[in-house]
C-alpha cells in the first residue's frame, strides 16, 4: 500500500462539547493506494497522492497472508 497523509490537520469545532475549540490531529491519512503484489524484481511506478502542505507518504509492505 502507498499511503498519503497530512502531518498535521487542524479543525475549528463549531458545535458539540468541543465547540469553540481548535482540534489538531497528527498524521491524518488522506489516501491509500493498493500497489498489488510485488514479485521482487525492480519496478518503477508514478502515482498522484492527496496530501496538503507538508504532507508525506508511507509505503506499507507485508509478507504472506498477515493481517
Amino acid at each position: 500500500w502507498l499511503v498519503g497523509f497530512d502531518r498535521e490537520h487542524a479543525r475549528d469545532v463549531r458545535s458539540g462539547e468541543n465547540a469553540g475549540k481548535r482540534l489538531v490531529h497528527a498524521n491524518v491519512v488522506r489516501e491509500m493506494i493498493d500497489l498489488g503484489t510485488w514479485n521482487g524484481s525492480a519496478d518503477e511506478r508514478t502515482f498522484a497522492i492527496k496530501t496538503a502542505g507538508d504532507g508525506g507518504v508511507a509505503l506499507l509492505v507485508q509478507q504472506g497472508l498477515g493481517g
